[in-house]
């Protein structure tokens, strides 16, 4: 029987032969997952890169000024039933810009105790706040910066009270960074020592953005709360 012989070439036989298969070995696992540490690690630094700028624009956003209070109630000596009472305040730059205390109202309130109560405990309300003390203004002056304060804008408006605009003074004006202004409400008033003396005082920051900071200040004390003899 005669001998036949087949012959392929090589395009057919790389055809029949079955695909390669790829096998995972261990250095091949380390490059995946060194990739996909370097991958998140990437995320995770860019994800507290926004964060911190976030952050950072809330803090710049906030208006750099740091406030101080002291009410100070004084007995007239020569006088039983009158009291001189002191309330300071005082705005400090604390940011490395100058801003301006641009407007601002100063009000003095006082409260008679109601005799009804007698002895029983009393919840006392905020300064200009409804409640059980009946506070009443007896004082209220309006103050504008001598670098905006106009001629044809003499009025300081808060709500729905309004005062005169003096041309500075009352703690309004440009401070630059470090620097501070101060302010003073000085009262004399008769009454019992369970009365009460309160104060508000409603300004407005320029800061150089776009929008005026509102802020207020607000203290309160019995007449019977001495914090001072006057000689």
């Amino acid at each position: 029987m005669p001998i036949v012989h087949l012959s392929a070439d090589e395009q057919l036989l790389a055809a029949l032969r079955p695909p390669p298969r790829h096998r995972w070995d261990t250095e091949s696992s380390l490059r995946v997952i060194q990739m996909l540490a370097l991958v998140i690690a990437g995320l995770w630094a860019y994800y507290m890169y926004l964060k911190k700028g976030s952050i950072e624009v809330d803090r710049l956003a906030q208006t750099p000024v740091a406030t101080t209070e002291d009410l100070r109630v004084k007995p007239l000596s020569d006088a039983p039933g009158w009291y001189y009472v002191e309330y300071v305040y005082t705005f400090t730059n604390t940011g490395n810009k100058a801003i301006t205390i641009d407007s601002l109202m100063a009000e003095a309130f006082v409260a008679r105790t109601p005799a009804v109560y007698g002895t029983a405990p009393l919840l006392i309300n905020d300064v200009a706040d409804p409640g059980i003390l009946p506070w009443r203004c007896v004082s209220r002056r309006g103050f504008k910066s001598p670098s905006t304060w106009s001629p044809t804008d003499r009025r300081i408006v808060s709500g729905d009270d309004e005062a005169p605009a003096e041309r500075g003074g009352g703690g309004t004006g440009v401070m630059n960074a470090g620097e501070h202004l101060d302010g003073i409400i000085a009262v004399l008033v008769p009454g019992r020592p369970t009365d009460f003396v309160g104060f508000r005082v409603q300004y407005a920051i320029n800061s150089g953005r776009n929008k005026v900071d509102q802020q207020r200040l607000r203290e309160f004390a019995a007449l019977g709360l001495i914090t001072e003899q006057r000689r």
